[in-house]
């Protein structure tokens, strides 16, 4: 089992998981994690395994091949799980122990003839992990090597298989033989590293849009005292690019999964399937802005429109005994934003949900000015870079490489404007932090001078490696999930839109016609006092009787859901996006 999946359901509560994990039929494999067992003993953690050997038969008069599995999480991993899980086991460094457990399993008693690595790991560090234990095929390892050393006699990693980053990479030693998929969509590039020089990586990008299916060609080494019984002699890959799979496509025998299916349609992917807005009309070349692969690493549309949507939503349902500043800062990081595929033109409710997942709730606590320059910091400490030069790069490396950007951490936020320089240190990044109520105010970088900052739950608790969130105080928790208060907001869209949309449906509209000021609750009287307008109204017939009406609204809550209800029947809200970045995360070292 991919250690990927098994580091992602650690982002669950710990007990949660052990109780999951307990009902799967694969195996999960997690090297570099220990916990401390009920008689004081380091040990691998409960329900996971340290490494799988598994046989494989290689074919008729060939023989077979053992090949052993292991697991490594890097320390950033340890930044995107629960807080309260990850303080329930140590990590070990993920090369040294890669390293240890490669030349384990080639010795005596286990003797396997190859080791595959399953790492979730940033882009940079499986380069490490691979350069660490010569992940590389036997010609490759041959070139490198001053010496001119065979890689029979060096032990080592075979092969990487990486999860973490969202985006489709191999290694420069892994040859890319051809893709399938949508005749208008075949990626065929992906940015190389300029320190991997051929190593043997496999990364698969996300969501399933994408499955790689690798022929390795091994070679027995001949010889005594060898470390490598088995050396890889090339690895080609052919990319199965699916964006938008349908399982649905696929018939199963099973009754069981019969029965799933029926379940999961109708009572989990219907009400998914509600529309709850529709989008205006969106330039084509925006289209690639609005996904969520762009907010992990610069600043976006998609990202700044859930930024402001979410402060709109808290000054409106912000809990009765908060007072909400005129200058409220929200700060969220990218990788909280899922979905990588932008939204049709009508939007479903599902939509919404798959773009902010996780179930963690918005929050408002108090921050000194120190302390939110240290989370901006530490966001773009690793985000974002620039295209080095050939000088800079490794050997075989074309001109203008691009190095790959970080897991996640670019920030998504509102309320302020910041400015920062890819191309200086990570730290010496953020030049200023300004209010964006007033440019010539400062975020200023000290502990006397406090601001209200809005976020959610996981990120306060020092998530994603944002440890100046932990210095919070005064935390008001609203216990609303973000895709809760986003759907929230588009409803408030409808209720807003609502009293124009029945009216112009009226042949004489209300008496006094429309509020100027357009809150719920001159909405709804003044569509009330139409409604007798509208029972005699050719063009309404398809309403329901006005009495029912009356009767459905009995009190405040009912009677806005109605009104939303029956808006939605004839219009959805439209949502308008920005038609550009406005620039509140500017970065000089592209002059924008």
């Amino acid at each position: 089992m991919h250690a990927s999946q098994a580091i992602m359901s650690l982002t669950l509560q710990r007990e949660r998981f052990d109780q999951l994990v307990e009902f799967c039929t694969f195996p999960w494999i997690l090297s570099n994690a220990e916990e401390k067992t009920k008689d004081g003993r380091w040990d691998t953690l409960k329900h996971l395994e340290r490494y799988r050997i598994i046989n494989r038969d290689l074919g008729p008069g060939l023989g077979s091949v053992k090949i052993g599995i292991i697991g490594l999480m890097s320390p950033d991993t340890i930044s995107k799980t629960d807080a309260s899980a990850a303080k329930t086991f140590k990590l070990k460094d993920m090369y040294s122990t890669g390293q240890h457990l490669a030349k384990e399993l080639r010795s005596k008693p286990h003797n396997c003839d190859l080791v595959f690595a399953l790492t979730h790991a940033l882009f940079s560090q499986d380069v490490a992990l691979g350069s660490k234990t010569l992940a590389y095929t036997k010609d490759r390892f041959h070139e490198l090597s001053e010496k001119k050393q065979e890689l029979k006699m060096v032990s080592g990693i075979d092969l990487i298989f990486g999860g973490h980053n969202h985006d489709y990479f191999i290694g420069s030693g892994v040859n890319h033989v051809y893709v399938t998929g949508p005749p208008n969509d075949l990626p065929n590039k992906w940015d190389r590293l300029w320190e991997d020089h051929g190593l043997l990586i496999v990364k698969s990008g996300t969501d399933f849009n994408d499955l790689s299916e690798v022929l390795v060609e091994l070679e027995v080494s001949n010889g005594v005292d060898l470390k490598r019984k088995v050396v890889v002699k090339s690895v080609n890959v052919t990319r199965h690019h699916m964006p938008g799979w349908n399982l649905n496509e696929y018939e199963s025998d099973s009754r069981l999964a019969t029965m799933l299916n029926n379940l999961f349609e109708h009572q989990v992917l219907k009400p998914l399937k509600t529309p709850v807005a529709r989008l205006s009309r969106t330039p084509q070349h925006l289209l690639p802005d609005m996904t969520t692969d762009i907010a992990r690493q610069k600043e976006s549309v998609i990202g700044n429109w859930i930024a402001d949507s979410m402060v709109h939503w808290f000054r409106k349902h912000h809990p009765c005994n908060v007072i909400v500043p005129k200058d409220l800062i929200f700060i969220m990081t990218g990788g909280s934003i899922r979905t990588n595929s932008p939204f049709g033109s009508v939007i479903k409710q599902g939509d919404i949900i798959q773009l902010l997942p996780f179930d963690t709730s918005l929050v408002m606590c108090t921050m000194t000015g120190a302390d939110i320059w240290g989370v901006i910091r530490a966001a773009l400490a690793g985000s974002a870079t620039y295209d080095v030069s050939a000088s800079q790069s490794g050997p075989d490396q074309q001109k203008n490489t691009k190095t790959r950007t970080g897991s996640g951490k670019f920030p998504v936020v509102s309320g302020i404007r910041v400015t920062w320089d890819s191309k200086k240190d990570g730290q010496d990044r953020v030049k200023t932090i300004k209010l964006s109520s007033n440019p010539k105010s400062n975020v200023v970088d000290d502990k006397d001078h406090t601001y209200s900052v809005l976020t959610h739950q996981y990120l306060v608790n020092a998530g994603d490696g944002l440890k100046s969130f932990s210095n919070h105080k005064e935390l008001v928790d609203t216990e609303v999930p973000m895709y809760k208060a986003l759907l929230e907001h588009i409803r408030d869209l409808s209720a807003e839109d609502a009293a124009g949309v029945l009216v112009n449906t009226f042949v004489s509209p209300p008496v006094g016609g429309f509020p100027e000021n357009r809150n719920i609750f001159s909405i709804i009287g003044y569509i009330l006092s139409g409604l007798s307008a509208r029972t005699q109204d050719s063009n309404t017939n398809d309403w329901q009787d006005s009495t029912n009406f009356l009767e459905s609204v009995a009190n405040p809550e009912t009677m806005v859901d109605r009104v939303v209800e029956a808006t939605q029947m004839r219009r959805l809200p439209i949502l308008s996006f920005p038609t550009a970045v406005d620039n509140r995360m500017q970065d000089l070292a592209l002059g924008t």
